[in-house]
Formats: structure tokens, C-alpha cells, sequence
């Protein structure tokens, strides 16, 4: 049975070389229902929101990596150098041409080697000078090279189900078009982990063909830090024999530096690579492009207001500058939205999903609201009718909108002032002023900087610097047509007002021009630059929080409870786990003379010990420690376990053995040989539960030093230092 034939089928499993499609039957008689709390408008509004926003988000990501990766494409489309060298003199084999992609974490790789693969399959444009065919890519991760044997079968059948069309042979044979797919049994059968089988399949495939266009065969080792060096010694051995018979390619993502590959291989075996480096960023570029594209340059059913900004950011750092957890993040946000807040109806436009009846009530208690009363007479009034507090509704919708695309563009020109003048800053520092909690200071004083450049500029630099701004945000509503144009209107015209200026005598010594010279004032849009009411554009509106606008709650999302629920902060719930293990920990505890004393973890006396240690200073004493922990401790029972018993039972053994020696006429030394060892046996076992107790409190002190507490020093030997307050 087919399964694309099949009504019913979904993708279950993915390796490098395929994905398998099983076939399933629907259940019929187990009736889907929604969850008891699911409103049906409220999961229409989520999901028409998410749609929205995940095709704007796929869309930002989709060619994300493509400019940055031009150079590794281009490193693999070129040809191999034909000049000698002193291994291939020695060696008569050519060297293996290698990729260092360094930067390529494990947790944000996947969408980076995605757009990597995209563009090396995709074939150059037809009007190209030198167009060559796509390349067939093999991708590898380390848990597909668990041995050579296993390595070397799936990049093999990496190529063998590449998605590539080829032709069929000129052979008068009625074939059809070979689409590459997934690899089926047979070619699964046809391929084992020999290399020869991959030299015959290639030639088989290619050789009748124009040799010169052949594809490149490219094997995309994604993650090198987990990868065993046996078995990548092995893998480049192999594929170094080959490259002069196929042309291969070798890139391996690193995500610290260059120098982890040269660590896992001999001098033997990185003398046959030809090496490059190529640096990318794929987490921080990756979520600055994605926030940019979606919540600044253009905007989207739902933002994310200040404090869910921050807080997202921190998850990103937190997960290991994952991409897909940032994606998810907003997802649970645009959720927890639509599902939880009355007034969140009024979120999508009125014609699409029409509000609940609750939904007016619920806009007179949003804190915008109460704290601007007179801008907001009309939602307060009670007698105001449903649609009256629609239109209104409507009123805050465009004028958020209008403020979203201001912002936009003033962003723009925030960036082309600092690439000027070159004060340039990360754009996750810009982003988080613009978008984050607490940024508005260090963007005020960003603002001022370069404000207070500007007015200084020389009569040579200025209309240098306006040229620049209006190339730049040219260029840039461009490629935003839905952006207003005014503020590029307004350099322009200022451009062509300064030149009159320029050629005014002046005085002698005055080199700097004056904002008060220029007509209409240089002002940017929410810089504060230029005199007072010269122009629109000089109100300090566009790069404003959102918190100032009217029903921003509506359009913000603000709550961030729930990513805490999903994203715990694990050291406070390191420290509430502590605490449960000591009873004594709670203030409320009465213990019940009646009662023995509770037996405590030892973790747990460790701990308390270690915070009441030395509780102002970074180092504890291991001998005051030792000693609390001494009398806190429980002690190890002596009678009644098995081991006890045992070791009782071994006594009288002993006993009654030595009696039956002296009936029989046993020799007395050996009689006091045999007591001296009793003897020291019994105060062996005397200081047993001593030492027992102290390999508790070492396994202890272990266990904190794991956990982040402490760690040593070689300060004083006989301390160790803290870590964790």
C-alpha cells in the first residue's frame, strides 16, 4: 500500500538520508472534544492570530542565513585548487577540501544547516556566467557515527535519497524522470558502508553524462564537539583516498572554536584536510532577526509588551540560544492571551471574530484606562453603547498602527545614525531599548549622543550624513512599501535646504553648523533634536514604549506567570528542595518532646551548616564544618541490622572455633596469633562507624560541590570557597 495514497497519513520518523510515512486509520469512535475551559471564539481568535504570525515569523527565518552563507556556497561551488603542495607531492592524492562553519551551537543549528541545504540543492540562475548544477548534501550529526561502520552508511545513503532530479540514461530505455527521495529497501540493500558502492552509484548516475557538470558531493557534519575522534579519524582517512575520484566536500559545524577539530584528530590525519573558516552567528542573529522582523518592522496581530520582552530574551539566553524555543515562547504567550483575558476578542479585527459580551466591561478596568480618564471619557462612560466603544476600539487600533510604522522607520534611521558616526552597539542592546523593560534611559542617552554629533557635524560632514540617512531609509521603504514615507520626505527636503546654507559667507573660525540654521529643523522621529514645533515629526513619539498608548493591553501581551510555569528558574527551586529536607528549616516547627527527634538527610544538615558557616564571608572552614556536621549527623544503628547480626554471629563462630582448637591440642601461638587479629578486627569494626561518618560528610560536601555551592580554592587548602549565596 502507497502511503501518499493513504487518506490518512502523517510523518513519524526522520533520519539523514529519509522520512518514513506509516499509514494510520482515524479513530471513529473516540469523539474529539475541546477542553471544558476552551471558549470557541476564543480558540478561533488564537489560532487565526498564530497563523498570521508564524507565516510572518517562517517567512523572516526563511532567508535569514542566506546572505551570511554566501561564502560557504561559494567556497563549494568553487573548483579545487590545482596547485601542488607538499603532501600532494609526497602523497600523490589530493587534499580534502574542508568547511569550518564555527559558531554553530547545537541548539540553533537546525535552521542555519536548513538554509545551508536549501541553498547549496538550489541549481544557479540560468543568465548565471558560470551556472553549475545543485549539490547533493549528506547531513551527519554525531549520534549517526556511533562507529565507522554506522558513519559511513548514513552519508552514504545521505546522497543515494538526496532530493535531486536526474535524467534518465540516453539509453532507449521507457524510464521516467528519477525524482531523488527517500531511500527504499532496495537502494537501502545497494548501499552498505563501503565506498566504492557510493564511486559506482556516482558514476553510474553521472558518468555518461558532461563530467564538468556533476554535482558536488557534500557531507555536513553538524555537531563536532559530540562527535567520537576515532571515528572522525576513520571518516576523513576514507574520504581522503577518494577525493580524486569524486568530488567531495567535507563541512563540519563547530560551535567553540577552530582548534576542537585539531584536537580530536593526529597531525597525521589534519595534514590531508584544505581547511577554511567560515564564522557565523545563528542564535543572536537568528533571534534578532526574527524579533526585528516581526515585532519592529512590521507588526503583528499580538506584541509582546516590555516585561515579556525581557522576559523571552532571558529564556533565549537561558535554553541555550534556542530559536524554536523562542518561537515557542511566543506561541504559549499568543495562547495565554486569547485564553485567559476577557477583553482579548477585541485582539483581531471586529469583522473577523466578533467581540464577546464581556468584553466591554472588562476594557473599563485595563490600568490605561484608569490612569488617562480623559482620553479615555468615552470606554469609561457607562452608558456608552457597544458600538460606540467599538469605534473607539477601532480609533486606538490606527493610531497603534501609525505608531508601529513611525517606530519602524525612526529604528531605521537609529541604526544608519550609528553606523555613521560608528558608535555602533549590538542589536539585542538596541533591541532590548526599544523593546525591553527599563531601556528607555540608555536609549534616551543613546539619542542624545548622536543628536549632539549631529549638531556638531563640520559643513563637509553633515550633508554627508543626510545623503547616507536618505539612501538608507530609500532603501529601506523599499523594501517595506506599507511604511510611511514622511520622514524621508522631510531629509530630503532638508537636504536641499542646507546647500544655500553651506554657500552663505560665514564667519571666520566657525566650522559646525546649528539645527536652528536649517528650515523646519533636523529633527529625527523620537530624538529629541531640533527646535520645538518646527515640524510633525518632532515630537518624541515614535520610539516611546508602548505602555504610553491608549488599550495597549489589547494589542500586548503582558503576562509573563506563565512562562514561569514552563520555564522555572532552578535555583529558588534548588533552595525549596533543601529546605524540605530540613524539617528544622521551617520556623513553624514544633517539635514533640514525646517524639525522637526526626532523622535529617545529610545533604540536608550539610547545607545548613554551610549557610550558618561563616555567613558573611565566601570561605567556610572544613573542620568547623566537620564538626557541626558531627553533632547533627545521625549515628549509624550497631545492633539489630543484618550486618550487625552478621558480625555478631562471626564472633561467636570465632569463639567456639578457638575452643575446639584448645580441646584438640592446638598450638598456643597460633592460639595468640588468632586473638591478636580478633582483637584488632574488633577495634577495627570499633572505628568503623566513625569512618562511615566521615565518608558521609565527604559525599556531602560532594554533592553541594556538584550542585554550584561551592568549589575548591588554593587560597588556604583547608577551606573552600563559595559560590552560590
Amino acid at each position: 500500500m502507497n502511503a501518499d495514497d493513504t487518506l490518512w497519513t502523517e510523518p513519524i520518523a526522520s533520519t539523514s538520508r529519509a522520512v518514513f510515512t506509516l499509514p494510520y486509520k482515524a479513530n471513529d469512535a473516540q469523539e474529539q472534544t475541546e477542553a471544558d475551559f476552551a471558549d470557541a471564539a476564543a480558540l478561533e481568535a488564537y489560532e487565526s492570530a498564530w497563523n498570521e504570525c508564524n507565516g510572518k515569523i517562517q517567512a523572516t527565518l526563511s532567508s535569514l542565513h542566506d546572505a551570511s552563507l554566501d561564502q560557504i556556497v561559494a567556497f563549494v561551488r568553487t573548483a579545487a585548487d590545482g596547485g601542488d603542495s607538499l603532501y600532494t607531492a609526497l602523497s600523490g592524492r589530493a587534499l580534502l577540501k574542508t568547511g569550518l562553519i564555527v559558531g554553530a551551537s547545537p541548539g540553533s543549528s537546525s535552521l542555519l544547516y536548513s538554509s545551508l541545504v536549501r541553498q547549496l540543492t538550489r541549481p544557479t540562475p540560468a543568465n548565471s556566467s558560470t551556472p553549475q548544477p545543485p549539490c547533493l548534501v549528506s547531513r551527519l550529526a554525531s549520534r549517526d557515527c556511533s562507529n565507522i561502520k554506522n558513519a559511513l552508511r548514513s552519508l552514504i545513503g545521505g546522497f543515494i535519497g538526496s532530493d535531486i532530479e536526474i535524467e534518465a540514461d540516453d539509453e532507449g530505455e521507457e524510464e521516467d524522470q528519477h525524482v531523488g527521495g527517500p531511500a527504499t529497501l532496495k537502494s537501502a540493500l545497494f548501499v552498505p558502508e563501503d565506498m566504492l558502492n557510493l564511486k559506482a552509484w556516482y558514476e553510474q548516475r553521472f558518468g555518461k553524462k558532461d563530467s564538468d557538470n556533476a554535482p558536488t558531493l557534500v557531507i555536513l557534519l553538524e555537531d563536532l564537539e559530540t562527535m567520537d575522534g576515532k571515528v572522525l579519524t576513520q571518516m576523513i582517512d576514507t574520504l581522503s583516498h577518494y577525493v580524486d575520484t569524486l568530488p567531495l566536500v567535507f563541512l563540519v559545524g563547530i560551535a567553540t572554536t577552530v582548534d576542537a577539530i585539531y584536537s580530536l584528530l593526529s597531525r597525521k590525519t589534519a595534514n590531508k584536510l584544505d581547511a577554511s573558516s567560515f564564522f557565523v552567528d545563528p542564535g543572536v542573529s537568528a533571534f534578532n532577526a526574527l524579533v526585528r522582523g516581526v515585532f519592529v518592522d512590521s507588526q503583528p496581530p499580538l506584541s509582546l509588551a516590555p516585561k515579556l520582552y525581557t522576559e523571552m530574551w532571558r529564556t533565549f539566553e537561558d535554553l541555550h540560544h534556542s530559536v524554536d524555543a523562542t518561537i515557542s515562547f511566543i506561541q504559549v504567550a499568543y495562547m495565554n492571551h486569547f485564553t485567559s483575558q476577557p477583553f482579548a476578542s477585541f485582539t483581531r479585527p471586529t469583522s473577523a471574530i466578533p467581540p464577546a459580551s464581556a468584553a466591554p466591561e472588562a476594557l473599563r478596568t485595563l490600568p490605561s484606562v484608569i490612569t488617562t480618564p480623559d482620553l479615555a471619557a468615552t470606554i469609561l462612560d457607562p452608558s456608552a453603547s457597544p458600538a460606540i466603544i467599538l469605534a473607539e476600539v477601532e480609533t486606538c487600533r490606527r493610531a497603534i498602527s501609525m505608531w508601529n510604522a513611525e517606530r519602524s522607520v525612526a529604528f531605521e534611521a537609529l541604526l544608519a545614525t550609528m553606523d555613521f558616526w560608528e558608535k555602533r552597539k549590538p542589536m539585542e542592546t538596541m533591541l532590548a531599548m526599544v523593546l525591553g523593560e527599563g531601556g528607555e534611559k540608555g536609549l534616551a542617552k543613546t539619542v542624545d549622543d548622536l543628536c549632539s554629533l549631529v549638531l556638531q557635524a563640520s559643513s563637509t560632514k553633515l550633508p554627508l550624513f543626510l545623503s547616507f540617512l536618505l539612501d538608507r531609509l530609500s532603501a529601506f521603504l523599499a523594501s517595506h512599501p506599507s511604511l510611511p514615507t514622511d520622514f524621508a520626505d522631510f531629509i530630503s527636503s532638508q537636504q536641499s535646504v542646507l546647500q544655500p546654507i553651506l554657500d552663505a559667507p560665514r564667519p571666520n573660525g566657525r566650522s559646525t553648523l546649528f539645527n536652528s540654521n536649517i528650515a523646519g529643523g533636523l529633527a529625527l522621529p523620537g530624538m529629541g533634536v531640533g527646535g520645538g514645533g518646527a515640524s510633525d515629526l518632532d515630537k518624541q513619539t515614535a520610539l516611546r514604549p508602548c505602555t504610553d498608548l491608549l488599550l495597549h493591553e489589547v494589542w500586548f501581551a503582558s503576562d509573563s506567570t506563565v512562562m514561569k510555569r514552563f520555564h522555572p528558574t532552578p535555583l529558588p527551586s534548588l533552595f525549596r528542595t533543601l529546605s524540605r529536607l530540613d524539617p528544622f528549616s521551617d520556623p513553624s516547627y514544633q517539635p514533640d518532646p514525646s517524639e525522637p527527634p526526626p532523622v535529617m538527610h545529610d545533604l540536608a544538615i550539610a547545607y545548613r551548616t554551610y549557610a550558618e558557616t561563616h555567613p558573611s564571608g565566601r570561605l567556610a572552614n572544613l573542620g568547623e564544618w566537620w564538626g557541626g556536621f558531627e553533632l547533627q549527623a545521625a549515628d549509624e544503628p550497631e545492633k539489630g541490622d543484618e550486618a550487625g547480626e552478621g558480625r555478631a554471629n562471626g564472633d561467636k563462630g570465632k569463639q567456639a572455633n578457638g575452643k575446639k582448637r584448645r580441646r584438640n591440642g592446638g598450638d598456643a601461638d597460633e592460639e595468640d596469633e588468632d586473638e591478636d587479629e580478633e582483637e584488632s578486627e574488633s577495634e577495627d569494626e570499633d572505628e568503623g562507624p566513625a569512618r562511615r561518618k566521615q565518608a558521609r560528610f565527604l559525599r556531602a560536601i560532594g554533592d553541594l560541590a556538584y550542585l554550584g555551592f561551592i568549589h575548591p580554592t588554593t587560597y588556604k587548602p583547608e577551606h573552600v570557597l563559595k559560590s552560590v549565596y
